[in-house]
């Protein structure tokens, strides 16, 4: 990490809707420091997990174990770079990774999208909430797609920034 940068956090696992029907998702990790967003793609895709689960029985769970393990392995090396390297040498490692600083966010706007699910006919409904931070900024023009856990913290640190008085909407 840069000198003049200090880490304020770092959350993992952040989605980013690169299409408005919602099936092109691109998952980064998300470390903030106290003068941008800097995110990391995280080249593995989950296709192991979604083949093991559809085979089933002992097969698919040897498949699933094994892409979990390689999810695993992969996640630590992304977390060895991040506390070794200089930010913009880590950038520049991947052309899917990008920052965003503070100062170029016109506005950042936290809300939820509430689903409404059924099993089958006349079952029960169940809501499924999904929660959303969009960034007005030409870097980032789809919105991030959050757990509750990522949106409360997001929204915890990005509050901390002066940069961002007055571009926050929850």
């Amino acid at each position: 990490m840069q000198n003049s940068e200090w880490q304020l956090a770092f959350i993992k696992n952040v989605a980013i809707q690169h299409s408005w029907h919602g099936f092109s998702i691109a998952k980064y990790d998300l470390l903030l420091t106290d003068k941008r967003m800097v995110l990391i793609h995280t080249k593995f895709n989950q296709l192991g997990l979604v083949v093991g689960g559809a085979v089933g029985g002992a097969v698919g769970g040897a498949i699933g174990s094994i892409a979990q393990g390689v999810l695993d392995s992969r996640r630590k090396q992304i977390e060895k770079e991040i506390n070794s390297s200089v930010l913009d040498e880590l950038l520049a490692k991947d052309t899917k990774n990008f920052d965003v600083t503070y100062d170029d966010i016109e506005k950042a706007e936290f809300y939820t999208v509430e689903r409404r699910s059924r099993l089958a006919p006349n079952a029960i409904h169940f809501n499924i909430w999904r929660y959303r931070l969009a960034l007005m900024s030409k870097k980032t023009p789809k919105p991030f797609i959050l757990t509750s856990e990522q949106s409360d913290q997001l929204s915890t640190v990005l509050s901390t920034i002066p940069a961002l008085n007055g571009k926050i909407k929850k």
